[in-house]
């Protein structure tokens, strides 16, 4: 699958120079061999779920935390206890 960078710049209204065009056809050639590559991965290999992983950085230390009257207190607006937007 082919990338046209000038035209994505075209649409994007970016002003590229040839350097930039030259160097970001690159960039995208060589995400594309990757992206590409992926399926040839192995499987079996041992992969961590991002739960637990993120379970290990530290244990859960409950904190009071602020009321709803004083979280929209600073609020511009509010109406039924909730922030207007």
């Amino acid at each position: 699958m082919g990338f046209d960078v000038e035209r994505i710049a075209e649409l994007a209204k970016l002003d590229l120079t040839e350097e930039e065009l030259r160097k970001f056809n690159l960039q995208i050639k060589k995400m594309m061999t990757l992206v590409n590559s992926l399926p040839e991965a192995q499987e079996d290999a041992e992969t961590v779920p991002v739960t637990r992983a993120l379970a290990a950085l530290r244990e859960d230390d409950p904190k009071a935390s602020l009321t709803a009257a004083e979280v929209l207190a600073n609020a511009p607006a509010a109406k039924a206890g909730f922030f207007c937007v």
